[in-house]
């Protein structure tokens, strides 16, 4: 899974800017005859105060004048790339790389395409999809989002209601799950038949692990977890709940003692608890970074990537990195 992820907004127009000096100042659509359809003339970016050329006017321009001649009553384009084509010229060129501006860049381009209904309910099925399914960290949000202003709304109206269903369930179950959001706590017993609670981890990061001794992503995950927390991640202030979602206590705990893991092992062996579905559980491992108020700050995180992210937040935070071994 990639791990784009951008807290603040130099790092957003740092990006925005590299991806946007690969498009030429002219861009004409050669696939149609339909001069409508072409892509706006970008004039000579105007001089600052400071002598210098205005180096972010050619994004600004591209983005605020990229669909003025686009023919949206035209649906005969969807049988062509051109249409596909400039949607993702739009969303991955030309909007900050960032869930907010890929919202509301995907918005824009519905709400023109309302003029005609086919072209309307493909902007709607293939933006709500392409994040839905996204591998960019955070990205999720924007699938949230488009669900929230145009099914949630009834404006969908091709999708029958246990489509409907599926789709706002689907949106539901990750909404609370959004990076930023605070995470939903958890209490399950340790191997020592004590409860144990998320939100009483008192630590700079909780790493929150759901795993499987079953699975053999998780056979070679969890060990290089322990791996990374023994070597880098305990000196960084990291405490890691770690829920099995095994229910046979024996292979449980014989995987514990095998990888001898010193931090807070909890499972839910009489399946009392609904954390797999509050947690979107559908496979293993599944791992959640939180800071310590327990906010969401990633998800899914390769393990040889936690490291190196929690010392990106501790950069953005302005926290010393710890010296401790």
């Amino acid at each position: 899974i990639e791990t784009l992820h951008y807290s603040t907004k130099k790092q957003a127009i740092k990006q925005r800017n590299t991806q946007t000096n690969k498009l030429p100042t002219k861009q004409t659509n050669k696939q149609t005859p339909n001069q409508t359809n072409k892509d706006p003339e970008v004039p000579p970016a105007p001089t600052l105060p400071n002598g210098r050329k205005d180096s972010t006017f050619q994004y600004r321009y591209l983005h605020n004048h990229f669909w003025d001649t686009f023919d949206f009553t035209n649906e005969g384009l969807l049988r062509t790339p051109i249409f596909y084509n400039k949607i993702k010229t739009y969303t991955e060129n030309l909007s900050y790389p960032v869930p907010d501006s890929i919202s509301a860049s995907c918005r824009e381009i519905i709400n023109r395409a309302k003029v005609n209904k086919e072209m309307f309910k493909y902007c709607v099925i293939q933006l709500t999809s392409t994040y839905e399914k996204s591998n960019i960290m955070g990205m999720d949000a924007v699938f949230v989002d488009l669900v929230d202003a145009y099914y949630r709304t009834k404006q969908a109206f091709w999708v029958d209601s246990v489509t409907q269903f599926k789709i706002l369930d689907r949106a539901s179950k990750l909404k609370p799950l959004l990076i930023g959001k605070i995470a939903p706590n958890l209490t399950l017993r340790d191997t020592a038949g004590v409860f144990q609670t998320l939100y009483n981890v008192n630590s700079a990061f909780t790493l929150l692990v759901f795993w499987d001794p079953d699975c053999s992503h998780c056979k070679k995950e969890i060990p290089a977890l322990k791996k990374e927390y023994q070597e880098k991640l305990k000196a960084k202030g990291v405490s890691v709940f770690a829920v099995c979602t095994e229910t046979e206590r024996k292979k449980w705990l014989e995987f514990i003692r095998k990888e001898q893991l010193d931090w807070i092992n909890v499972a839910d062996i009489e399946l009392q608890n609904t954390f797999r579905s509050v947690y979107d559980v559908t496979s293993t491992p599944v791992v959640y970074l939180l800071n310590k108020n327990k906010r969401i700050e990633a998800k899914r995180l390769p393990v040889e990537k936690i490291p190196e992210f929690i010392e990106f937040m501790q950069k953005r935070d302005g926290v010393r990195p710890s010296t401790k071994n």
